[in-house]
């Protein structure tokens, strides 16, 4: 092989893992970005059974 089929094999390669790189880091954000949003939904449903509970105790109290 030339030096210049060398070359070409190279580039094709480095190209080939460079797309494999950025789908790998694009599926991990992505995860990652659901669990963050799977983690502020649960956050959210406990402030609200919260602050329910808090209005209940509030009401039994005023009685």
């Amino acid at each position: 092989m030339t030096t210049q089929r060398w070359l070409q094999l190279a580039t094709a390669l480095t190209a080939l893992l460079l797309v494999v790189m950025i789908a790998v880091a694009w599926r991990s954000a992505v995860e990652e970005q659901r669990r963050a949003d799977d983690v502020g939904e649960r956050a959210q449903a406990a402030m609200e059974r919260i602050e329910a509970r808090a209005n209940a105790l509030e009401n039994a109290a005023g009685r």
